[in-house]
């Protein structure tokens, strides 16, 4: 599995303390250079900061996805190791005033409207333009939008009338990105592209809803939504889980499990769904006559018995994990929606570290329920503030690893596992 940006992020903190601290990815840090480097272009340009992008978009593009520098990342963005501090050969060159440009046409046609229909699109970067008659952004927009067709020109960074050309368009549903839900793929697959000599490196895609990422293969590093821009890295977070998943389960835990759950996070929260996933080993706990969970509901049972029939593979198990299959030639369900139509319910969705299902929409007490409805006003303005969703992904948080995804597109991770020194209580991953 990727890490990330990075392979090897050294840096003086460990593992766990970088998380307990809610620092998961070295594209953290690098936005926060960019944000030192521009930061007098930062008030014209705020909140869509074309400036800070765009030069983290050059850093990106020159220091980490160039295959020829083989460096540590901290040391290549101009951070020295485990100071946080910025080095003094830190990047300043570049074509991050492009990349601004391009921004910027991509924001402008945030804004535009055709038929009272808002538009999208989908550049990818390094620019290749292919020898052909370019079209308006407007009219590029309109008929190869986002999932139809890419573009890699670079006329679009032409403020005044940007235009582009077609690079590649996808000829079947099976290739395009919406596709990617039914198996809970990673999303920007598409960045590979055998058609063309040069390899797309990133990916700038503006849906109809206004969102925005920035992408890089089977990775969205960047989106900008719920006015302003968030730092995602998916792959980075999927690396964190995975490697909690292994302190707290060790063995027990299926390899596969951390990728498929954030994935399912990541597809939720990217369409503004609320849910609320855990994987626990304590599953006995939780129902106890004591426990968190309140008792199964007539609904929940018959739906968790009727998805796990559907879900049942020849092992005899109704797992997350054969959503996609091995790629080995054994398939996969494709039950990925399905998966998603169960998240969206009321209440939690529960695993085991197999990967097994356990529960559908299980309902989480507050904690003054749990203490017999004994008064607590601090407890109670904390669960206002908040949330309920989010003060049961921190009771859930306790019995292993839970996950809290937010109608506006948050994904805040909790666990707390005290004999590693674990207390992650919501870490952002999108």
């Amino acid at each position: 599995m990727h890490k990330g940006v990075e392979q090897e992020w050294h840096t003086s903190m460990d593992f766990v303390s970088r998380l307990n601290k809610k620092i998961y990815s070295p594209l953290q840090i690098m936005f926060w250079q960019s944000a030192k480097k521009t930061r007098n272009e930062m008030v014209n340009d705020f909140p869509f900061l074309f400036c800070t992008v765009g030069h983290l978009m050059d850093l990106l593009l020159r220091n980490v996805y160039d295959s020829n520098n083989d460096e540590n990342i901290v040391a290549r963005s101009g951070i020295e190791k485990g100071s946080g501090e910025e080095s003094q050969t830190a990047n300043t060159n570049g074509d991050w005033d492009e990349y601004r440009k391009l921004l910027q046409s991509v924001f402008f046609l945030r804004e535009l409207r055709e038929e009272r229909e808002p538009l999208s699109i989908e550049v990818q970067i390094p620019f290749s333009e292919p020898k052909q008659d370019s079209l308006n952004i407007k009219k590029l927009a309109q008929v190869f939008g986002r999932g139809i067709g890419t573009s890699r020109s670079e006329s679009l960074t032409k403020i005044e009338n940007p235009t582009g050309t077609i690079a590649r368009v996808f000829s079947n549903h099976e290739s395009a990105p919406q596709s990617l839900l039914y198996q809970l793929r990673a999303p920007f697959g598409h960045l590979k592209d055998p058609t063309q000599s040069t390899q797309p490196k990133l990916s700038i895609v503006l849906r109809r809803d206004g969102h925005v990422t920035i992408a890089a293969y089977e990775n969205p590093l960047l989106e900008f939504y719920d006015g302003g821009w968030h730092t995602v890295d998916l792959q980075a977070g999927r690396y964190a889980v995975q490697e909690l998943l292994g302190l707290h389960f060790g063995a027990r835990c299926d390899p596969d499990l951390a990728e498929f759950t954030m994935n399912l996070a990541y597809h939720l929260a990217t369409h503004w769904h609320g849910g609320l996933l855990a994987i626990t080993d304590e599953f006995s706990k939780l129902e106890a006559k004591d426990g968190p969970l309140e008792p199964e509901c007539d609904d929940s049972k018959a739906l968790f018995n009727e998805v796990k029939d559907k879900l049942k593979t020849k092992e005899n198990r109704a797992s997350l994990i054969d959503v996609q299959g091995d790629g080995e030639g054994k398939e996969g369900t494709g039950m990925g929606r399905l998966f998603l139509s169960c998240a969206i319910q009321d209440g939690a969705l529960i695993f085991d570290p197999s990967g097994e299902l356990l529960s559908i929409g299980r309902i989480v007490r507050s904690r003054e329920d749990q203490k017999s409805h004994s008064s607590n006003q601090a407890e109670t303005r904390h669960r206002e503030m908040i949330g309920s969703r989010r003060c049961a992904a921190r009771t859930l948080g306790k019995y292993g690893i839970s996950f809290a995804i937010s109608h506006d597109g948050a994904i805040r991770l909790y666990c707390k596992y005290d004999e590693k020194g674990i207390n992650i209580d919501g870490l952002r991953l999108h």
